[in-house]
């Protein structure tokens, strides 16, 4: 292993005023500063202002003739600030640094090599800086029974850290330069019910919705070919070099020719390999009748959900309580990883995965087959990245489900100077709605041998003396 040492220092300063609990202006300051592992003496310093504002409403003169049965609370906030970041930095990337590689033989003991390192190094590098606004609302109705809060956010990423890879005459590999900029927007909505009744039962559900979208304003993109290859303009951490899957190939898409060979019908764009019934058919999206790498492209939804959601609910009565809590997410894609597009994985070691069992090409099985024929001739053109493989990981999750009773003023409780007793019954990740069925879509990576979160169930006792 490697030991590695640094440090880092900050500062901050904060100022606040409050004139009649009405209005509230907060202005923040803060400085930041790595060692010279990360930035140079010069560069090693970042500024980070921010200012907030709030104008509670509700304590206006104005609003004193309200009930505050209708409108309990109402206040306006509103932000702006400015970030930093480095954490994209390795060490010493502004500066030349030599690398230390393999042992040789030298004069009967081995000594180690030392050499120029493999990345360029960039003397500018420096802080990269968002800059955010916002603006929300807070308010409480019906004697605080209803809340509901509202926040839009705009925020904009400059000098955004990105490795590039330099020209070949540099005899480098990778270089960090701060080129990137991309803007980031949304909102975030929560809307919360409580109330007990004159029954005794409480019951309470709060439920939340955000938005969030991202859009790559310049990342040094070389020019493509085609604008469908574009990363720029459209959400980070999409799939990227992308066949379109169109359908698999059948026997009427081939002629027989010599010795019976099979023969793609010309009419059809032709592949760059060989193919053969059951294999994938992707798209000419260019349209010169052949079907390459010109014919990739950049499409889908960002690997991180653009909607996300969450319901929390539950009530008590009489010693009896029940809570539950849900998750969901929406506008969101997920490449399957090759150990999920080869029939039998990992050079042919692992059984046959189930999906392909079930719905591939054979040839008992051809119409209605979903997934290509399982042929090693074919292997690498059929689990090619394509449309066939980016999934819709949208899903509905109960995460949590607590059903309890507690036992109170009882005789045997007393009987061991004890107050109360609660028994509960817990359940994790009980039910799972989602079209992707063959791995966790609530990972954020694309799942290549990850553990998937797994059902528990539990029993709680709470005895308190």
């Amino acid at each position: 292993g490697k030991v590695g040492e640094s440090s880092s220092i900050s500062y901050f300063g904060r100022i606040g005023y409050t004139f009649d609990d009405r209005y509230n202006i907060m202005v923040n300051f803060r400085a930041d500063a790595f060692d010279r592992s990360k930035l140079s003496k010069e560069a090693r310093w970042g500024y980070f202002p921010s200012v907030s504002a709030g104008w509670t409403i509700s304590n206006e003169r104005f609003m004193r003739d309200i009930d505050p049965k209708i409108i309990s609370f109402l206040k306006l906030r509103a932000s702006y600030g400015v970030n930093g970041n480095i954490s994209a930095l390795g060490a010493f990337m502004y500066s030349s640094s030599m690398s230390v590689g393999d042992y040789y033989p030298m004069n009967g003991s081995l000594v180690s090599t030392v050499y120029p390192s493999d990345v360029l190094a960039n003397p500018d590098l420096k802080w990269e800086t968002a800059r955010q606004f916002d603006v929300g609302v807070d308010a409480r109705f019906l004697n605080n029974r209803l809340t509901f809060g509202m926040d839009f956010y705009n925020k904009n990423t400059v000098d955004q850290i990105l490795t590039l890879t330099p020209p070949l005459a540099t005899g480098t590999t990778s270089m960090a330069k701060n080129i990137g900029k991309v803007n980031n927007h949304g909102y975030e909505i929560s809307l919360g019910w409580a109330h007990r009744l004159n029954t005794g039962m409480h019951y309470y559900a709060n439920a939340n919705m955000s938005f969030a979208r991202n859009k790559i304003i310049y990342m040094d993109e070389l020019p493509n070919k085609y604008s469908y290859m574009d990363q720029t303009g459209g959400p980070t951490e999409r799939p990227t070099n992308v066949y379109k899957f169109m359908r698999l190939y059948q026997y009427d898409d081939f002629t027989k020719g010599e010795n019976d060979e099979l023969i793609l019908n010309p009419s059809l764009p032709q592949p760059s390999v060989k193919v053969y019934p059951g294999d994938a058919m992707y798209a000419d999206l260019n349209g010169d009748n052949i079907v390459n790498s010109d014919d990739r492209m950049t499409t889908g939804y960002s690997k991180r959900p653009e909607y996300v959601f969450g319901l929390t609910t539950g009530f008590d009565y009489k010693g009896f309580n029940l809570s539950m809590q849900w998750s969901g997410a929406t506008h969101v894609s997920k490449v399957l990883q090759i150990d999920y597009r080869i029939p039998f994985t990992n050079a042919g070691k692992r059984g046959l995965l189930d999906h392909f069992y079930t719905q591939g090409w054979t040839e008992e099985h051809q119409e209605g087959a979903k997934y290509p024929r399982a042929a090693e001739t074919s292997e690498k053109w059929n689990s090619e990245t394509s449309t066939l493989w980016i999934r819709n990981a949208s899903y509905v999750r109960l995460k949590t489900l607590t059903i309890g009773y507690t036992f109170t003023n009882k005789r045997f409780l007393r009987a061991i100077g004890a107050q109360s007793l609660g028994l509960s019954l817990n359940g994790y990740n009980l039910l799972t709605f989602s079209p992707l069925d063959i791995m966790d879509p609530e990972n954020v990576g694309d799942n290549t041998g990850s553990y998937p979160l797994v059902k528990v169930y539990s029993v709680g006792v709470n005895l308190n003396f």
